[in-house]
């Protein structure tokens, strides 16, 4: 069944991500060991929070809502200064 939300935007129904996300549970739990889901599944969780923790701030630092609290020197700054010893 197909849903259409407040946006027009077309929805999948959320029976059929139930069953897309218990179809892959039972994939990885029959061909995989215990262990290797708990190093591989910790592994992946974990990098996948680090990376994506930092998308906000990146997303801030572009539109320059962070420009005011940067401490280091713009690199242009820094090469015309050692330039000007030269």
């Amino acid at each position: 069944m197909i849903e259409v939300c407040l946006f027009g935007r077309i929805l999948c129904s959320c029976k059929l991500i139930r069953l897309m996300v218990f179809f892959l549970m039972q994939y990885l739990i029959t061909h995989f060991s215990d262990f290797q889901l708990a190093c591989l599944g910790s592994f992946f969780l974990h990098e996948s929070v680090f990376f994506l923790s930092g998308l906000p701030f990146i997303y801030l630092e572009r539109a320059g809502w962070l420009k005011k609290y940067k401490i280091q020197v713009a690199l242009s700054l820094l090469c015309s200064y050692c330039n000007s010893f030269t």
